[in-house]
């Protein structure tokens, strides 16, 4: 299965979509000015991977924003992601928080509500979030994007 990566753009996060490497991320900013055009690829990579997930599947959400049309489109990604689980398959979502953004907590926490899936609220430093960081580059270049 290819690799999905889309390398973080103002007001666009990072993307990376793995199977070989069990690696699912996305992280940043989502405010798409086109959500379908910017969504549409990721949700069809997610669809042909739900016909052959692996048996363990952990998505790492980081955002430090994300606007109205990225949740909606976020929620038919966790919606696949329940299929999977439902499958029988041990699905997971870690899901990153800056500890000072309680607006990104709670966000979190009604999508936990609403998807019967694990979820690991996770708090972190801000600049953990931040894809211009270098810690960010590290991650990404030891995932070999």
């Amino acid at each position: 299965m290819e690799v999905f990566y889309f390398e973080p753009k103002e007001l666009l996060p990072a993307v990376i979509l793995d199977k070989a490497s069990s690696t699912f991320q996305i992280v940043g900013t989502s405010c798409p000015m086109e959500p379908f055009e910017f969504f549409d690829p990721i949700l069809n990579w997610f669809d042909n991977y739900c016909k052959d997930p692996l048996d363990e599947t952990i998505l790492e959400l980081k955002f430090n924003y994300f606007n109205t049309s990225s949740s909606k489109f976020l929620l038919k990604i966790l919606y696949k992601l329940e299929d999977i689980n439902e499958m029988g398959h041990d699905v997971k979502i870690k899901w990153y928080y800056s500890e000072e953004d309680e607006d990104m907590l709670e966000e979190a926490e009604e999508f936990e509500e609403i998807i019967n899936i694990d979820f690991d609220l996770i708090p972190v430093d801000d600049e953990f979030i931040d894809t211009e960081t270098d810690q960010f580059h590290e991650i990404i270049n030891s995932n070999r994007y």
